[in-house]
């Protein structure tokens, strides 16, 4: 005879159920990662005086963007080498795999690291992906990088900008588009369309010339393997 189950047999933790429950995080900026606790450690390898646990957590409470602003720019203040990039690598790795993130695909922003920090993105390059392969061996969690780039967002901001002359525009190619087509005058929106296509071709075209000449080391071979 089967036991009758009881009330305490059907109840859930919810919120340990959701944690175990597998996930995939798509968008993550690797500095914006940071917790409390690799700050304190970030702060013992380079103030003078290091952080109290209360001062760093006090960091990551804020009240707008300005603010927001000001906790990034202190936290990501105090990443002044590759080590400190491998660390926070591996930290991440091992909080998302506490959260039950089995992939994650997450931004780097080696431009700032280019222009701001006056440094070879190379050393740092290695040092993120040593963090990498350490945390998905321990943690089993995988990472895939996303390099920041304007170019990567030419085909998106395009589209956002025809919508907008579209929808509330008074003037533009695609208030021009939008105003035409109830009227089927293909012999206007199709050179409008082909006026479109030209001109995000040359910003491309603009863009990865800009970038061979300002950014020489993302086109090196160790880039494209």
């Amino acid at each position: 005879m089967a036991r009758k189950q009881t009330k305490q047999d059907g109840e859930i933790d919810v919120v340990d159920w959701l944690r175990k429950l597998p996930k995939v995080e798509l968008h993550l900026h690797l500095e914006g990662t940071i917790q409390p606790e690799t700050l304190l450690e970030l702060s013992r390898r380079h103030d003078a005086e290091p952080l109290t646990p209360e001062a760093a957590k006090k960091l990551y409470v804020y009240e707008n963007f300005l603010g927001f602003m000001d906790s990034f720019k202190a936290v990501s203040a105090r990443l002044k080498g590759p080590d400190d990039y491998e660390l926070i690598t591996y930290n991440m790795i091992r909080d998302l795999a506490s959260q039950g993130v089995v992939h994650a695909e997450v931004y780097i922003s080696f431009g700032i690291i280019f222009y701001w920090k006056n440094a070879e993105v190379e050393p740092y390059a290695e040092a993120i992906e040593r963090g990498r392969v350490r945390g998905e061996r321990d943690f089993g969690t995988s990472v895939y990088w996303l390099i920041d780039a304007v170019r990567l967002s030419l085909g998106p901001a395009f589209l956002f900008l025809i919508s907008a002359e579209a929808i509330a525009a008074e003037n533009g190619l695609g208030y021009r588009i939008f105003l035409v087509r109830r009227f089927l005058a293909m012999d206007v929106i199709l050179p409008y369309v082909a006026w479109i296509t030209l001109l995000a071709y040359l910003m491309d075209y603009a863009l990865a010339w800009l970038s061979r000449a300002a950014f020489p080391w993302a086109h090196k071979d160790w880039a494209h393997k």
